[in-house]
């Protein structure tokens, strides 16, 4: 091999390297699955499992309960469910939070 190729070969071979370790190094997460759970007065949605967005619509579900017999003269009908976001962690939903502020900072504002 003469030294015009090797002086080209060496830095397209480490390139490559570079590359591969790179692809390796930075695979994506996979994709939350998102479920939706609907409850006599809740809309839940959220990456957690089915049985834990269940969980939180029952607790929901009691909460309301509590405050009807604490407030009997308030109003608690509405004409649409109350939508509740669950995330299945603390990072999912800072990811969620980071994506929402990157998005909301670069309105423009009027």
């Amino acid at each position: 091999m003469d030294l015009t190729r090797r002086k080209f070969l060496i830095p397209t071979c480490v390139a490559c390297l570079l590359l591969v370790l790179h692809c390796v190094a930075t695979t994506t997460p996979a994709k939350d699955t998102w479920t939706a759970v609907q409850s006599r007065h809740f809309k839940l949605v959220g990456n957690a499992s089915e049985k834990e967005i269940k969980q939180v619509a029952s607790r929901m579900e009691q909460f309301r309960e509590v405050f009807t017999r604490l407030f009997p003269n308030m109003k608690f009908k509405t004409p649409v469910p109350t939508t509740i976001i669950v995330f299945k962690s603390d990072s999912s939903f800072g990811r969620m939070h980071e994506q929402h502020v990157q998005r909301v900072a670069h309105l423009p504002i009027q």
